[in-house]
């Protein structure tokens, strides 16, 4: 949608310049003819009719040429005159003594009518003073049957000066026009494009900066616009809506991790209590016992009672594994006992409650000890085997080694 709207805006202002400008310029270039045709017909529309009326009333030609011009006034440096068909000036406005009876044959304005294949023309050539000059002429035939021309020669640049003046009026106006219109254009693309543009992005960074409950207030109509507004206020809708599930979800889960950490804490101060509660009892005991992790066999718990009766230092205890054979286990011969024999490994292999009479010990200051050795398994609420529990009692010293 956002891309066939900014197409649609730049076809639009396309439309806009295209308007505005593209027939300006065809109205400058058709102003600048239509000024230089305008100024040229002007004067041989006044030279045709003056001749006509002058013809058909039997009138002075030439007397009322030259009252009409010289009432509305001839361009600078211009002339009216008649001349015959031999080129003989009859009569001539201004300066009718310097030219009339003149000869003037040789000239490029009479060979010009001459040559003319129309009774009335307006012809560009050079005139009696060999200056560029415009003429309209019309041709008069006397009843006598002789052709005579009236010939009306203006300055070119006469002529041009007044195109200019016409072009630059017109340039002026159009001007006036093109400004105008580019107010009018600029109030039309500021209501129409301009102004909800910056509705959206003013509505864009009031969502950007949290405002979810932000919508553009734009009228939904059946335009760009109107359908752009129409699907972001849907949009951020859907944005309000979906933070403010996510928002109740994290306040659900925030209160069940608290309370599962509650939980869990309470739990843990519970084991504490539990296992400072099971060690002092463990402690209190007139046997040895061992509590050893499965299935590494590591020692987590035991008292001072079994350590005595090993003959070995807390200290040190802590740092055998109780699987290992790092103990002498010996029969009453002084064999070696199977360490697969024994209680513990027997509970830690096959999960059982084990009880021996017969092992003996031979503890680090030398001495040997007749040990009865009872281990029982533990198991978690799934039946699984999480430790061992080892309990022995010294029956009697059989031997010192």
């Amino acid at each position: 949608m956002l891309l066939r709207l900014l197409t649609s805006l730049r076809t639009r202002l396309l439309i806009i310049v295209f308007i505005i400008f593209i027939p300006s310029i065809g109205v400058v270039f058709y102003s600048a003819k239509a000024a230089q045709t305008d100024t040229l017909g002007d004067i041989k529309s006044k030279l045709i009719l003056i001749v006509r009326l002058a013809v058909r009333e039997k009138m002075d030609v030439f007397g009322e040429a030259t009252k009409l011009f010289s009432e509305t006034g001839l361009p600078k440096d211009s002339s009216i005159f008649i001349v015959d068909s031999q080129g003989k000036i009859l009569s001539h406005y201004p300066n009718p003594k310097i030219w009339e009876d003149k000869v003037v044959a040789d000239k490029e304005i009479f060979k010009a009518v001459v040559a003319s294949q129309t009774n009335r023309e307006t012809l560009e050539t050079t005139d009696l003073n060999g200056e560029d000059t415009i003429a309209a002429f019309a041709k008069i035939t006397r009843p006598s049957g002789e052709s005579e021309f009236l010939i009306l020669s203006v300055s070119k640049d006469a002529v041009f000066e007044r195109i200019d003046i016409k072009f630059i009026r017109i340039l002026f106006v159009l001007g006036a026009i093109e400004v105008l219109a580019l107010i009018f254009a600029g109030i039309i693309v500021g209501i129409f494009l301009l102004n909800p543009i910056n509705t959206l992005v003013s509505a864009v960074n009031k969502i950007r900066a949290g405002n979810l409950a932000t919508r553009s207030g734009l009228k939904y109509s059946s335009g760009e616009f109107g359908q752009l507004a129409q699907a972001f206020d849907e949009m951020a809708e859907a944005i309000q809506s979906y933070t403010g599930q996510l928002e109740v979800k994290v306040a659900q889960r925030t209160k069940e991790l608290e309370d599962s950490n509650f939980k869990v804490a309470q739990e843990k101060e519970e084991l504490e209590k539990q296992y400072q509660l099971t060690q002092v009892l463990v402690e209190s005991l007139p046997v040895g016992v061992f509590m050893v992790r499965m299935p590494s066999g590591e020692a987590f718990m035991a008292n001072q009672r079994g350590y005595q009766i090993l003959g070995i230092s807390a200290q040190e205890q802590h740092k055998r594994n109780l699987l290992a054979t790092t103990y002498s286990f010996l029969r009453l011969d002084q064999t070696p006992y199977p360490i697969e024999l024994l209680p513990l490994n027997i509970t830690i292999k096959e999960g059982r409650a084990e009880t021996k009479n017969d092992v003996f010990i031979k503890r680090t200051d030398g001495k040997m000890v007749n040990l009865r050795i009872s281990s029982v398994p533990v198991r978690d609420k799934n039946g699984n085997l999480v430790a061992a529990v080892m309990v022995f009692e010294e029956k009697s010293i059989e031997k010192e080694g």
